[in-house]
């Protein structure tokens, strides 16, 4: 689901912040930016009569035409207000694949499942779904006592009853 902008959203507007809008802006990025990251400001915008957005080049390697943008609220008692800090892809930025809905990428993997499975039937790497439970019944019922083989000779602990038994007597004779 995509978001449209409204009809009669105002067009951003290039704009000239104050210096205490730019210290604001550099002071926010400070916060959030790793140190090193925030480059020279590259341009700012009025959206509408109170949001000033100001872009800053962003230094990140592997970020190559994104910008760190602030928006701040203008015009306003008080003062400047930050609204948000945000990392923001350019015209020319490397962007993640649109998503895809669970169900459409199932549907597909399905589809494709079925396709090989007419293709390559005689394939020794097929596995049917009759081989797969089978297996599962099998380690559900397994009680995994005979997984385990005890080696008497390598055995670290200390088996010896008779002298167990006689440090119990002991033991009980103190009492």
């Amino acid at each position: 689901m995509t978001s449209m902008p409204e009809a009669d959203a105002p067009a951003p507007v290039p704009a000239t912040p104050t210096l205490q809008e730019l210290e604001l802006a550099i002071a926010a990025l400070d916060e959030v930016a790793p140190k090193g990251a925030v480059g020279e400001v590259q341009d700012a915008f009025a959206e509408g009569d109170h949001v000033l957005a100001i872009r800053h080049a962003s230094t990140l390697g592997g970020y190559p035409d994104w910008s760190w943008t602030v928006l701040l609220s203008r015009g306003l008692e008080g003062g400047p207000t930050v609204l948000e800090v945000a990392l923001l892809p350019g015209e020319g930025s490397l962007l993640a694949p649109a998503w895809v809905p669970w169900a459409d990428r199932l549907a597909d993997y399905l589809a494709a499942k079925e396709a090989s499975g007419a293709e390559g039937a005689d394939d020794d790497d097929f596995v049917d779904d009759e081989e797969l439970e089978s297996d599962l019944e099998a380690d559900l019922e397994d009680d995994f006592d005979d997984d385990f083989a005890i080696d008497d000779e390598h055995d670290l602990g200390d088996h010896d009853d008779e002298a167990d038994d006689a440090d119990d007597e002991a033991a009980g004779a103190d009492r």
